[in-house]
């Protein structure tokens, strides 16, 4: 979790052993206690004194008092280093890296206090990702305060902008997800799960296009289910659903092995679109979709002949042309329909 907008806390990280009261051992010792009491006169800020342990294991170890101290990232809103030791500068830049790697503290804002008297020192601090360097000497309680509260609150706009980025993102994963299901719902038919007649309509009025530059044909076949009246009166309603459901499920998966689309055209007639087909292919199609339908035994007491559900089909080829649009191939395959509804059902005339 992130830190959060306003900092509740300081960490003051130094290379003397520094007790809670602030008092501290070592080289410049007497530095240590006045500069405490300079963060702690600011408002809303707590200091953590700490000791850096240098090692480079993992995690960052912090000692208070020669005493390990269990720190929540999430409470720093800012770190400072003060290093006094010998070779001081390149001990803060290993800091400084360490800490800005690490993920519990990549996103807080570091200070180091150093000798300005190297500018490339002062240089590598800041390309490392410091936040400000502030110079050691008599006018650092000084300048520290409004340096602090300078990146505090550089912090809280960053934290404000990140929020409102995230939730920004949040409103467009949300709308994405909206606009999937939108589409799912606009071109599937609530019923069967196959297309409905929009995208039918959309579909073949691609595929024609697409066909006419490539100078490919498309088949087209309009398929009914048989006696389907009768067995919704037989059988009522939700077994005439489900009877739609298996039917329509059975087809769309003997249709998907040849790339084809199967959409619900309305009532119990379907529409599949076989692009690139020609009237063989699309006749060996119908003859597949003919046994897969025959094949579920779905029981028909109203069928006459066979007592199971069977379908009707119409086959309908043609090469689109600039004098012949889609609207011409669904009649004409409507009319095969009919003929093979005259002839006794169950079977596909082209």
């Amino acid at each position: 979790m992130d830190s959060p907008a306003s900092p509740k806390k300081l960490l003051l990280i130094t290379d003397r052993a520094v007790d809670s009261s602030g008092a501290a051992d070592g080289n410049s010792a007497a530095e240590i206690p006045e500069l405490i009491a300079c963060l702690r006169a600011m408002q809303d800020i707590t200091v953590l004194p700490v000791e850096y342990a240098t090692t480079t294991g993992e995690p960052l170890v912090f000692y208070s008092n020669h005493t390990e101290r269990d720190l929540d990232p999430r409470e720093i809103g800012m770190i400072l280093i003060d290093l006094l030791e010998d070779q001081a500068a390149e001990e803060a830049l290993r800091l400084l890296g360490r800490i800005l790697q690490s993920d519990a503290f990549a996103n807080t804002p570091v200070l180091v206090i150093g000798e300005a008297s190297n500018m490339e020192t002062v240089d590598d601090v800041f390309e490392a990702g410091a936040a400000d360097f502030v110079s050691r000497g008599p006018a650092l309680t000084l300048e520290l305060p409004p340096r602090i509260r300078v990146a505090l609150r550089r912090s809280a706009e960053w934290y404000r902008l990140k929020r409102k980025t995230g939730e920004l993102q949040r409103m467009t994963e949300d709308l994405k997800t909206a606009n999937i299901i939108f589409r799912s719902i606009s071109i599937h038919d609530e019923l069967t799960g196959v297309a409905n007649r929009r995208f039918f309509d959309r579909y073949l009025d691609t595929v024609w296009r697409q066909s006419m530059r490539a100078a490919q044909s498309v088949s087209l076949i309009m398929i009914d289910i048989d006696y389907f009246k009768i067995y919704n009166d037989t059988y009522g309603h939700q077994a005439g659903d489900e009877c739609l459901r298996e039917v329509a499920q059975a087809m769309e998966k003997a249709l998907s092995e040849h790339g084809c689309i199967l959409a619900r055209y309305g009532g119990e007639e379907f529409g599949a679109i076989l692009p690139a087909l020609d009237s063989e292919q699309a006749r060996q199609c119908a003859t597949r979709l003919q046994q897969v339908v025959y094949d579920l035994n779905v029981q028909h007491e109203g069928s006459p002949e066979y007592k199971r559900v069977t379908i009707s089909q119409g086959i309908a080829t043609a090469i689109p042309g600039l004098l012949m649009r889609p609207s011409k191939l669904i009649a004409k395959a409507d009319r095969a329909l009919y003929q093979a509804k005259a002839a006794g059902r169950n079977q596909a005339v082209a």
